[in-house]
This record gives structure tokens, C-alpha cells and sequence, in this order.
């Protein structure tokens, strides 16, 4: 009978190392390409929900047939004096036309912060969006810019219209590139 000998081949470390490092970068692609769809997620989503407010402010106004604000809030019960709408925002019926929440003046619609990496803020001077019944923004057209501060993703603007109508685009609202602070 004859002997079959067997010989076990061991990895080489070279091969080892290749197959590691390999792995290693196999790795970081994936990683970073997670990291970049996370973060187009998190401003497409933020971008979205801010885009809803608009039109729930505006259709609440013409429901309503009254002024409705939408403002920045940090406490989703009073508005902030700020252009960083980062923080949060609420929309209110304006019973008495003064612009300010007022305890009895309903919240329609509150929103929380947005993810810590995006943040908003309005074109100069706009404090506070105002909703006519007719469902025209009262003052100046508007926008608003959101920024990612790790820079992984684009910036995105709302231009929001004298006639109410808010769209969302990748340049400011006058077509320049749009700069993030």
C-alpha cells in the first residue's frame, strides 16, 4: 500500500499582510461611503422637513383665513430673535397680528432641532415668516441655507416667494453658488 504524504502549506506572512491591507482599505471605502450616504441623508431630511413647514405655515394661513407665523424656537413654545433656525422652529396662529406667540395663540406645528452637523439659517432680516390668509409670505423673498459643518455634503437653499411658494435648490436664489459660514 503505498503512503500518500501530505503537505500542509502554510501563509506566508507576505501574503498575510497583502490580504490585510487589502481588507484595511476594503474597509475604509465602505466606511466613508457610509458615512457620505448618512450624511446626504441627514441634509436631504433636514431640508425636507423645513421645505413641510412651509407649506403647512402657508395652507394653515388659508385654511384658517389668518396670519400664521413660522419662526425659529429653541423651546418649541416662543420664537427666537435669531436668522439660525438650527435649533428648531414653530408654526402659530397670529390672533392678534403682533407677530409674537402669545399663550393663547395655538401651536400648529413645532419641529426639533436639526442633526448637530446641519445647520440653517435665513436670509438677512428674516426672523420670522409671515402667512397671510391669501397665502402670501408678508415682506422680501427669503431664503434659507443649510450647511453641513463636517463638509461631506452640499449645501442646499429654500427660496421661499412673495407669493408664498417655497423651492428648494442648489444654488442660492439667485442662481450664485451658495457659501457656507
Amino acid at each position: 500500500m503505498p503512503h500518500h504524504q501530505h503537505h500542509q502549506r502554510a501563509v506566508s506572512l507576505i501574503e498575510l499582510l497583502i490580504t490585510i491591507i487589502i481588507l484595511a482599505i476594503l474597509t475604509g471605502w465602505g466606511a466613508s461611503s457610509y458615512t457620505q450616504i448618512l450624511h446626504n441623508t441627514r441634509m436631504r431630511t433636514s431640508v425636507a422637513d423645513f421645505h413641510s413647514s412651509l407649506q403647512y405655515a402657508r395652507s394653515s394661513a388659508i385654511r384658517l383665513a389668518s396670519y400664521v407665523i413660522l419662526c425659529p424656537s429653541r423651546d418649541q413654545q416662543y420664537c427666537n430673535n435669531t436668522s439660525d433656525w438650527s435649533n428648531g422652529w414653530i408654526v402659530f396662529h397670529d390672533l392678534n397680528y403682533n407677530r409674537i406667540r402669545e399663550t393663547d395663540e395655538d401651536i400648529l406645528h413645532t419641529d426639533n432641532a436639526l442633526p448637530e452637523n446641519i445647520f440653517m439659517r435665513s436670509s438677512s432680516g428674516r426672523k420670522r415668516i409671515r402667512f397671510r390668509p391669501s397665502g402670501m409670505s408678508y415682506g422680501a423673498n427669503s431664503s434659507f441655507t443649510f450647511c453641513d459643518r463636517s463638509l461631506q455634503t452640499e449645501p442646499r437653499v429654500i427660496c421661499l416667494s412673495n407669493s408664498g411658494r417655497a423651492r428648494i435648490t442648489d444654488k442660492r436664489c439667485n442662481g450664485a453658488k451658495i457659501g457656507c459660514p
